[in-house]
């Protein structure tokens, strides 16, 4: 068994590519399984189901969408939203015609009852493929038998997470009723399913065969003095294509596309001071044939998929979330992948697409590349520069760059280690594990990593610039000069032993000298309104300490209230309120 997924896990040599025999795409989404679906025509990007529903039925579909995808409400709450306009249109119609008719259920049944349906009527939903994942983070694609569109998954994990060590975890959760489900989904939008729906938009298209036929014609003037964009680099310049000898921007009647890849994680609960840590990770990428002023737009960026948590996976264990992806890259570089029908070819057209950036931030690229920090000795990607020693180190005259065969070399070693011991010398040795990436065929990491430009500038040089060179920081910011009380008064201090110290809290004790401050703190005095105001003011910063100091303030100062019934802290607040006004 460790036989069979070490040699799974081997990556794809380059291979020479017979044009004749592309993958075979459908640019629909009907089929529920996972791979290539081969000998067929639909298109269903160019259709849109909404156009065969009633006038009712579509607004009642569009106001779901427009809730879903512009607003950002939940799929629940979109399922709602969905049946409440159902319930609408049937009371409305029982309101002006008493009955409903067969015409008026025909409208009804147009209705979709969640919002899954109601993008499908507008050909919005993607084709996505949910995985079944192991708390080792190993995935499992599903498999359907055949006529069925419900997914079945292995009882067990048959993962190797160490040499010779299998997980042997349960992957489901049974149901009362006897069904089971993944314990945890990982939910992967089809990537050539996301290029079809690009290629569907004739202009889209057109800009994106723009940008590699500008950059052959642009060839022999060299490379330009500014770079604009990524299609403006050298290494876009010189990268070869599957074919050898041949530049992938090259692409005579084919579509070459370019990508850049990201990775990050961020906490799902938002980013608070001690606050709890759910970590999650997104997969994108860009398209860089587009040009800059809609390549990031929502509408055409492409995510692979949410990394669930709460945990972040470890160094290698990333590879199960970005195999898929890799798989389908590694494909339509060597065999291409011909599509049934775009825009501007109705009889099909023959694509390739290549990762050419993968651009995240320090600690998420070295992750994605399985690579050692940049607190290790290999602080480098790109250079062989080794050793802590050598942080400082500013002769890059002498730099030399990293040998990329070697790092596939020393990566494979790793993944083919019999044991643990010795996956950790070889780690220790190279600082490389292996990677997804190295499945395709053209990936280097000394040219195709990049620390992206707000963690780089903004986060990095010019916050290193203004705290340690300009000094800017709140310690050397200086204090505000201490306010002059309104008045003098000696307030009654607490005094050790006493049984009003015995019954408070630490928090309490110091609260007292707070609320004397607070009584004393002067402010100006323009109306009579402006003194109304601070004296509320003054009430609600009150209300903010606890009952028990405002008691002992107030037994101190003789303000205790006269009331029958039992006291409140606002009463003690009130209290001292007007003995500051009295003074």
């Amino acid at each position: 068994m460790l036989d069979k997924l070490q040699l799974e896990f081997k990556p794809r040599k380059q291979t020479s590519v017979s044009p004749s025999s592309p993958i075979e795409v459908i640019t629909g989404k009907s089929s529920p399984t996972h791979g290539i679906t081969t000998n067929g025509k639909s298109d269903d990007h160019f259709k849109s189901p909404i156009h065969r529903l009633d006038a009712v039925a579509q607004v009642a579909v569009l106001i779901g969408v427009i809730c879903s995808t512009v607003i950002g409400i939940s799929k629940c709450g979109g399922t709602f939203i969905m049946n409440a306009l159902s319930l609408l249109i049937y009371l409305a119609i029982q309101a002006v015609n008493g009955t409903s008719g067969i015409v008026h259920e025909h409208i009804l049944k147009q209705v979709p009852s969640t919002i899954d349906g109601a993008l499908a009527k507008l050909n919005l939903d993607t084709k996505t493929i949910p995985y079944a994942v192991c708390s080792c983070h190993c995935t499992y694609p599903p498999t359907y038998t055949e006529g069925s569109t419900i997914p079945t998954y292995p009882q067990r994990c048959t993962h190797y997470p160490r040499p010779g060590v299998q997980c042997g975890e349960s992957l489901l959760d049974s149901h009362p009723n006897g069904e089971s489900s993944p314990k945890k989904i990982f939910l992967y939008h089809d990537f050539n399913d996301y290029v079809a729906g690009l290629i569907s938009h004739g202009d889209i298209k057109t800009l994106m065969d723009k940008s590699c036929d500008e950059l052959i014609t642009s060839l022999p003037s060299g490379n330009p003095h500014f770079v604009k964009s990524a299609f403006d680099a050298q290494f876009l310049h010189e990268f070869t294509g599957p074919q050898p000898g041949r530049l992938f921007v090259n692409r005579g009647t084919e579509g070459r596309y370019a990508f850049a890849l990201h990775v990050d994680f961020f906490n799902a609960k938002g980013m608070r001071v001690r606050g709890a840590s759910t970590l999650s990770g997104i997969i994108s990428m860009a398209c860089l044939n587009l040009p800059l002023d809609i390549q990031y737009k929502p509408e055409n960026m492409y995510l692979a998929g949410i990394i669930p948590g709460p945990k972040q996976p470890s160094l290698e264990n990333l590879n199960h979330y970005i195999r898929p992806l890799m798989r389908d890259l590694a494909a339509s570089w060597e065999r291409g992948v011909r599509y049934s029908k775009t825009a501007n070819h109705p009889d099909g057209h023959l694509t390739r697409s290549a990762v050419v950036l993968a651009v995240c931030d320090l600690p998420a690229v070295r992750h994605l590349a399985a690579l050692a920090g940049v607190g290790s000795h290999f602080f480098c990607s790109a250079c062989s520069c080794y050793h802590k020693t050598n942080y400082g180190r500013v002769d890059f005259m002498h730099w030399m760059p990293r040998d990329k065969e070697k790092m596939c070399r020393y990566a494979e070693q790793w993944r083919d280690a019999s044991t643990s011991a010795e996956r950790e010398r070889l780690f220790k040795e190279h600082g490389v594990c292996y990677s997804e990436l190295w499945r395709l065929p053209y990936w280097d990491p000394t040219q195709q990593l990049v620390i992206d430009s707000m963690h780089c500038i903004l986060e990095g040089l010019v916050q290193y610039h203004i705290r340690n060179v300009l000094g800017l920081t709140t310690e050397d910011t200086p204090a505000l000069p201490a306010s002059q009380p309104a008045f003098d008064y000696t307030f009654t201090r607490l005094d050790p032993g006493t049984d009003a110290l015995l019954s408070m809290s630490t928090k309490e004790i110091t609260q007292v000298s707070a609320i004397h401050e607070l009584l004393v703190t002067q402010v100006p005095f323009p109306d009579n309104n402006f003194i109304e105001m601070q004296m509320e003011k003054l009430c609600d910063s009150l209300l903010h300490k606890n009952v028990c100091p405002l008691k002992f303030v107030c037994k101190s100062l003789g303000r205790i209230p006269m009331k029958s019934t039992r006291l409140y802290k606002s009463d003690y607040a009130k209290a001292l309120v007007q003995w500051v006004s009295m003074l």
